[in-house]
């Protein structure tokens, strides 16, 4: 039996904060309750249907995974009823055989065969929930060389209270140590250095001719998430210069080998000012 790992971040829409123009002074300034009224909490967004981001490979570290072992670079959406995980990851073994695959409920249901992991390569991940035809897509394009594989998977059969809503989303690692004895009871180090950006959510519209059918937006705070019961005291991988794209609005950061005890907490403003880290 393999021994189960992960660290990362949760993904949240944190509230804008307060505009303080000369009219809102006034009402700030008249009202002592106004001034001391906390900000409303962050939260995942409603009415999400679709999650993607961008997975940039850096660099090859070499591989250090142990026999019969692998560890994945997620993509991972819960579903806001029966907290299902919906998956699109680059998923790397003890014997070199990498590919991206699409996971429903921790169980691998297809692999990408034509887009394949490439070191200098960048590669935009999409999760697509289809409440209407009772499936989710997967799509996975190299943005380098344009090519696309889409895989639909049919939710019908599978989980009848499936909502085709997420309710929270995870970037970060995940491991499983097959390794024997004491060598199974830690993760490993990480296979690739690898950027991480353009983490989003998208909302339907309401489906007029000149609005696309899905309106992505990102995400503005990362607040650290890790598995409670391995009693694993560090992570062998370090997530390093979390910032915002020059777009001004993405959240990214990128994922080397080092040693941390958490994943990434990280709040911008809705100008992409980080706000504390």
């Amino acid at each position: 039996m393999a021994n189960h790992f992960w660290v990362g971040s949760l993904c949240l829409r944190a509230p804008p904060s307060p505009s303080f123009s000369s009219t809102t002074l006034t009402s700030v300034f008249s009202s002592i309750a106004a001034r001391i009224k906390p900000p409303p909490s962050p939260s995942y967004p409603s009415n999400v249907i679709a999650v993607s981001d961008t997975l940039t490979i850096l660099e090859d570290l070499g591989n250090h995974i142990p026999d019969k072992s692998w560890m994945l670079y997620l993509l991972e959406l819960f579903d806001k009823n029966t907290a299902a995980a919906v998956e699109l990851d680059l998923i790397c073994q003890f014997n070199d055989r990498d590919n991206f695959w699409a996971i429903f409920r921790g169980i691998n249901r297809y692999k990408f065969t034509k887009v394949l992991p490439a070191v200098g390569h960048s590669y935009l991940r999409e999760i697509i929930m289809k409440k209407e035809k009772k499936s989710i897509e997967f799509s996975l394009t190299d943005l380098g060389t344009k090519q696309n594989e889409t895989f639909s998977f049919d939710v019908s059969s599978e989980d009848k209270r499936f909502s085709y809503q997420g309710g929270n989303h995870f970037t970060g690692i995940e491991w499983w140590n097959k390794a024997s004895g004491s060598n199974g009871n830690t993760p490993f180090p990480i296979r690739y250095k690898v950027e991480v950006s353009n983490l989003s959510f998208g909302q339907a519209t309401d489906g007029t001719p000149t609005r696309p059918p899905i309106d992505y937006r990102p995400y503005n705070m990362l607040i650290p998430n890790r598995d409670d019961v391995s009693r694993v005291k560090n992570y062998p991988v370090s997530f390093e210069n979390p910032a915002v794209k020059d777009d001004g609005k993405s959240i990214r950061y990128a994922v080397a080998s080092g040693e941390t005890i958490a994943g990434i907490r990280f709040i911008c403003d809705l100008r992409g000012i980080p706000e504390a880290i």
